[in-house]
C-alpha cells in the first residue's frame, strides 16, 4: 500500500509560485542595491563638483566655467531627487513582494501540514491493518494447534 497525497499537484504548484516570487524579490533587491549605488555615486559627483566650484571661486574667476558648474550641480541635484523617488518606489515594490512571499509561504505550510497529518494517519491505519493481520494469523495458528490436540 502506497501513500498518495491528493493535493500533491497543488503543493508543487504552490512551491513553484513561492520560488518564482522569491526570485522576483531577489531581482528587486539587487535592483535596489544598484540604484542605491547610483545615488551614492551622484552624491560623490555632487561633492566633487562643489569642491571644483569652490576652487574656481578662490582662483581666477571664469564666469562661463562657474556658470556651467552651477548648472551641472543643479542637474545632479535634480537627478538625485529622481533617484530618491526611484529608491522609494523600489522599497514599496519590495515590501509588496515580501507580503506576497509570506502569503505564498503560508499556503505552502498549510498544505505541508495537511500532508504530514494525512501521512501520519496513513501510517496509523497501516499499522492497525498489520496488527489485524498478525492477530488473525495468531488466532489461526492457535486454532490449528487446538484442533491438532
Amino acid at each position: 500500500m502506497k501513500f498518495v497525497f491528493k493535493f500533491e499537484r497543488l503543493l508543487k504548484i504552490r512551491y513553484y509560485t513561492l520560488e518564482k516570487l522569491e526570485n522576483q524579490l531577489a531581482i528587486l533587491q539587487s535592483e535596489l542595491y544598484r540604484e542605491t549605488e547610483n545615488l551614492k555615486n551622484m552624491y560623490r559627483t555632487l561633492e566633487e563638483t562643489y569642491k571644483t566650484l569652490t576652487d574656481c571661486l578662490t582662483g581666477s574667476i571664469d564666469v562661463r566655467h562657474i556658470t556651467s558648474l552651477k548648472h551641472y550641480t543643479e542637474k545632479i541635484s535634480s537627478d538625485i531627487d529622481i533617484q530618491k523617488k526611484i529608491i522609494i518606489q523600489l522599497n514599496n515594490e519590495i515590501s509588496a513582494k515580501k507580503k506576497q512571499v509570506m502569503i505564498a509561504m503560508q499556503k505552502v505550510k498549510v498544505l505541508e501540514k495537511l500532508k504530514e497529518k494525512q501521512y501520519a494517519k496513513f501510517l496509523k491505519d497501516l499499522e492497525y491493518k498489520e496488527n489485524l493481520t498478525l492477530d488473525e494469523i495468531g488466532t489461526n495458528q492457535y486454532l490449528r494447534k487446538q484442533l491438532e490436540k
